[in-house]
């Protein structure tokens, strides 16, 4: 089993749920990036991190699949820093339906941390969906995204 199909394994129940489904209706970072691929693609590297970096992987791809959770862009229509800040604690009751652990929560309500100042990650799981998160917005803005070779897979999903 290759690393995107051992990844698919963990999420497939997940990618199957209509509010996950929801995501690809919101643009993220980009216009051409809905918060579906957004998601997958931080899920994703969580994944690959986990692997070098060790905890719960099951764990760091739920989070990071259900960490942009907030399925509105209300809270982006008042304020970019404003919806900085609340979008994890939307994420967080958005994805309580999925009977997350206390770790899976902690995993999408520090997701933005240094910006969520009070919200610091203490668990490896936690600060590896933060650095993924970062990595893939920085990958998402730049157009690196649409090169890397897994973000093409992902989108076969």
């Amino acid at each position: 089993m290759n690393a995107i199909q051992q990844f698919y394994s963990y999420i497939q129940d997940l990618l199957a749920d209509p509010k996950v489904r929801k995501m690809a209706n919101i643009s993220h970072h980009t216009q051409r990036i809905t918060c579906l691929d957004h998601s997958l693609f931080v899920a994703y590297v969580g994944f690959r991190l986990s692997r070098l970096f060790g905890g719960d992987r099951r764990a760091i791809v739920k989070g990071g699949l259900l960490h942009d959770l907030y399925l509105s862009t209300q809270c982006r229509e008042r304020s970019m820093f404003r919806h900085l800040l609340l979008h994890p604690e939307m994420a967080v009751r958005n994805a309580q339906s999925f009977h997350l652990t206390e770790l899976e929560t902690g995993i999408i309500r520090k997701h933005m941390w240094p910006v969520t100042i009070t919200k610091v990650p203490t668990r490896r799981e936690e600060v590896i969906v933060s650095l993924a998160d970062k990595l893939c917005a920085m990958a998402e803005v730049t157009g690196i995204y649409w090169r890397l070779k897994c973000c093409r897979a992902l989108h076969s999903m």
